[in-house]
């Protein structure tokens, strides 16, 4: 474990400041009236579906076939909700963890109890959605929320040295050691202004993996985060939201134990024994929203410590830090719209890469609608990367500069009628990333400019449609200049009055590199709806897709076929 890194958690502090040095006013929780509630009733839906694929020519990017069923109810007892859920699926086969899942949430005014596969969001940096097969319980009497969970996050799952670790559709069984985890939340407000704190640990069980993986290299592990979430409203128009956490992770649980007199190793070991594998770090956002009846801004700081991780949640992206403007403004009548945001981020906060990048953010949204049926959309956004040296000088060769910024023109005009709607849309989108770099700008600079013209035709009756568009494609790549024209039309028509709903729509563009033609491309989709009852829908699809490449540089030639058919039931 690193000392230095203790020593950086001035700006894990500087969260809690942010968090909770204003007061604010706590309104008072609702609670729910169950008096006027029948007895027994049920809610949700329940379906299944299945697809067939096949492609030639190229490397199939789904499994030939592939089924599912799921689930979700709700069943009410008199003020008592019982939410079910389930996943059951042929993927488990290929997946590390179980894809088939049930649990269920049953609610009764402030106690809500989960039971089975579920997930809980508790902070971004704790406990954040991950599944886990176990059980919780959430008390939210009046201005308390409380919360405890125990579960299993990941099951495990032995390594096959016989089987490849990756095919091109699929992923077999990747080792996994048996991981437990517990958590514990306690705060205090409504959704309105709260303060809460979260614990949560995971550990894996070293002895549920019969052999070490050697291919794979899965390391068991130990993590705890602690952390806190606020949010306050102060001075009227002012919001304080702020989310912070420290982790302490042991990578792998084989290395050796330490046992050193230091006042920060004795508070890790209190929370648990560190290893020569045991490090700590820290992530947090505090942001400050100011908020008028039709305007508002908001200021948001961000810092991910590198290699931040929590057992509870999924993916971060670590080593970075934002900061970031976001004004927005909308006219009385609804009319004209602004969006805007402005910041900049950088990586490189241990200072140990051989350089660091930075990004300037910058984007703006116009949306202006003079008339009910006409109106147009703009946005334009500038991202730029540049890096300085680091901890050593980087070569001109592979020093980073560069600039990528869109602009997308979206003007409409809609013709609406008791009995037909027409509406027409031009649509334009200008990308560029520009390379500053001079030795590298002709490697990694590419333009591509989309013009597309469509028209639509609805019949309020009996629903029929009609649409029909054309587009070109430019593009400016370090390969070469890719040009694609084409047309899109589609026809779609309603049955048994509006129970039947089908569409079919055939997409052809001609193809060209660098000035000659390069072949064509031709899609086909048709779907269709069926109504059987009220609760009862049936669904179909199928999609062809016949590609021919003459050079092959920008696309292969071939055929692809997927068909999906799916049955869903509302209760």
């Amino acid at each position: 474990m690193q000392i230095s890194v203790f020593r950086n958690l001035r700006y894990w502090c500087l969260y809690v400041v942010a968090g909770c040095s204003i007061p604010a006013q706590l309104f008072a929780q609702d609670v729910e009236n169950i008096r006027q509630e029948k007895w027994v009733r049920a809610t949700g839906n329940i379906g299944a579906m299945a697809n067939l694929y096949h492609a030639e020519g190229i490397a199939p990017r789904r499994v030939p076939f592939q089924w599912s069923a799921y689930g979700n109810a709700t069943l009410f007892l008199k003020g008592v909700a019982l939410p079910f859920s389930f996943q059951y699926s042929e993927q488990q086969r290929d997946f590390r963890q179980p894809f088939n899942q049930f649990g269920l949430s049953p609610t009764y005014k402030w106690l809500k109890l989960h039971l089975g596969w579920r997930n809980l969001s508790w902070s971004n940096y704790t406990l954040n959605n991950h599944v886990f097969l176990g059980a919780a319980v959430e008390l939210n009497p009046k201005k308390i929320r409380f919360g405890a969970m125990y579960g299993r996050f990941l099951k495990a799952v032995q390594e096959d040295s016989a089987q490849q670790v990756y095919t091109k559709v699929s992923q077999y069984p990747v080792a996994a050691y048996n991981r437990f985890g517990y958590g514990f939340k306690l705060g205090y407000g409504t959704d309105a202004g709260f303060v809460d704190v979260i614990y949560f640990h995971a550990k894996d069980e070293m002895a549920s993996v019969k052999e070490n993986p050697g291919i794979q290299q899965t390391t068991p592990g130990e993590n705890a985060t602690l952390g806190y979430k606020t949010r306050f409203r102060f001075l009227k128009h002012f919001t304080l939201e702020s989310d912070a956490a420290m982790s302490v992770l042991t990578r792998d649980l084989r290395a050796d134990t330490l046992e050193l007199e230091n006042k920060y190793y004795k508070l890790a070991r209190f929370i648990l024994v560190p290893h020569l594998s045991t490090q700590v770090y820290y992530a947090g956002d505090a942001s400050l929203t100011y908020q008028l009846q039709r305007f508002s801004t908001s200021l948001k700081f961000q810092r991910l410590m590198p290699d931040y991780r929590s057992f509870g949640s999924y993916y971060f992206q670590t080593d970075v830090q934002r900061l970031t403007l976001a004004p927005q403004y909308y006219t009385k009548k609804g009319n004209l719209f602004l969006n805007a945001s402005i910041g900049t981020e950088h990586d490189n906060l241990a200072k140990k890469k051989l350089a660091q990048t930075r990004r300037t953010i910058g984007s703006a949204t116009i949306s202006y609608r003079p008339v009910s049926n006409a109106g147009i959309t703009a946005t334009y956004s500038n991202y730029g990367t540049t890096q300085r040296p680091g901890s050593k000088s980087i070569s001109d060769t592979v020093i980073l500069n560069q600039v990528n910024n869109s602009i997308i023109l979206s003007p409409y005009y809609m013709i609406l009628g008791k009995q037909f709607n027409h509406a027409f849309l031009y649509n334009f989108l200008n990308q560029t990333l520009n390379d500053k770099n001079k030795i590298n700008s002709q490697n990694f600079s590419m333009t591509v400019i989309n013009h597309s013209i469509s028209y639509s035709l609805n019949n309020n009756t009996n629903g029929f449609k009609a649409d029909i568009s054309v587009f070109t494609v430019k593009s400016k790549l370090t390969a070469g200049n890719g040009t694609n024209n084409g047309a899109t039309m589609g026809l779609g028509r309603g049955y048994r009055k509006n129970t039947v709903n089908t569409y079919l729509s055939v997409t052809y563009s001609m193809n060209e590199f660098n000035g000659s033609k390069d072949g064509n491309t031709l899609q086909s989709r048709w779907n269709t709806t069926w109504k059987i009852t009220r609760k009862n829908v049936l669904s179909a699809n199928l999609t062809f897709t016949n590609n021919n490449s003459k050079t092959g540089v920008l696309s292969k030639t071939f055929q692809e076929y997927l068909a999906t058919i799916g049955f869903n039931h509302i209760f």
